[in-house]
């Protein structure tokens, strides 16, 4: 997206006013891995879980193999079996973090907010609020992550939807900037 020099500071929420940030959005066909839902003002896009399990058996081997090592192998120090354990206890709470959390993103005129659901309740979560946004792109963070939408401002960078099909991340993309607009 290119952007003269005198709009590099503007929200883009007053770029797609002016008619200088072209939006394409169609609301009534989300794509597959989000649902969207309106609650007032605002619009809660959720990411629907994907199936990450087929890797659990593998990324929980090299845990096993230290567990096995410091717990039944007799010269074989106990620190490696209790390395092992907490090992496979983070790989474990990464993987039932996946299954009770949802990403969602609720988007609004006073601003962006990205957060986490379950069934208790919500992460705080982070907030830009949209005069303060100056872009929205799919890219990748400057850390080489992998490709999400990226909500930017002097302040923060909001991410969501890592993961998620490029297709359903201009969809994402297109939405926050006609919400923005409106």
């Amino acid at each position: 997206m290119e952007r003269q020099v005198e709009d590099l500071d503007r929200p883009v929420r007053d770029l797609v006013r002016d008619g200088k940030l072209r939006v394409e959005f169609d609301p009534a066909h989300p794509p597959a891995g989000l649902t969207f839902q309106a609650d007032g003002d605002a619009l809660d896009i959720t990411v629907v879980p994907r199936g990450g399990l087929k890797a659990l058996p593998i990324m929980l081997v090299i845990p096993a193999v230290f567990i096995y090592l410091g717990f039944f192998v007799d010269r074989a120090p106990v620190a490696f079996g209790v390395i092992g354990s907490l090992f496979a206890a983070v790989i474990l709470a990464v993987v039932v973090w996946g299954w009770v959390a949802r990403e969602q993103l609720r988007v609004s005129r006073d601003g962006v907010r990205v957060r986490y659901v379950t069934r208790w309740g919500e992460t705080a979560g982070r907030q830009v609020a949209a005069n303060a946004i100056e872009m929205v792109r799919v890219g990748r963070e400057r850390d080489g992550s992998a490709p999400a939408v990226l909500i930017e401002s002097d302040e923060a960078t909001l991410t969501f939807g890592a993961g998620l099909k490029p297709e359903a991340m201009e969809w994402v993309k297109q939405c926050i900037l006609r919400v923005l607009a409106a």
